[in-house]
């Protein structure tokens, strides 16, 4: 469960709340967003990788929102605007990936975590360490929204920490 406020990742800067773990390389992240509170028709949950925890870093992510389906965004350069791709007509609960090979990124979606769907890709020149988590915002600054994921699972060099998962409000 991830509970985060936040106005919205998109544009030249981000605030959404984010649980992150370094990896480095070729990676990727899966999880099965369970559910989103409808705070906004925009609030976001879902998967993510990002070259830095600036608010205008580079990243690319796969999000579903709770009235306008699933979202491949990325932002290609740091302070660049980010760029979307939509899949209307998909709710809770559905199956995120974002995966990394070289500096290659691309986006899947699936009703039942087997029979997946590109739903983007893009190349994007990002570091070789990065931070890769779950994402989560209410699209409402001030008003606290919850998300919650089950089947988390990474694949790559994740680095792992005694403190398990960090936090931040980018």
């Amino acid at each position: 469960t991830i509970k985060g406020s936040g106005a919205d990742i998109e544009r030249t800067a981000d605030s959404f709340c984010y649980v992150y773990k370094q990896a480095q390389g070729d990676i990727e992240i899966t999880a099965r967003v369970t559910s989103i509170q409808n705070t906004n028709a925009w609030a976001k949950a879902g998967v993510m990788i990002r070259e830095t925890l600036n608010a205008n870093s580079m990243d690319a992510l796969m999000s579903i929102t709770p009235a306008n389906g699933l979202e491949f965004q990325r932002r290609t350069t740091t302070g660049g605007s980010a760029v979307n791709t939509q899949v209307a007509g998909r709710a809770v609960p559905y199956w995120l990936r974002i995966k990394r090979v070289g500096n290659v990124f691309t986006g899947y979606s699936s009703p039942d975590g087997v029979t997946w769907t590109t739903v983007g890709s893009a190349t994007i020149s990002m570091a070789a360490n990065v931070y890769i988590g779950m994402h989560e915002l209410s699209h409402v600054n001030t008003t606290l929204g919850t998300a919650v994921t089950d089947n988390v699972n990474t694949a790559g060099t994740v680095f792992v920490t005694a403190a398990g998962m960090n936090e931040s409000v980018t």
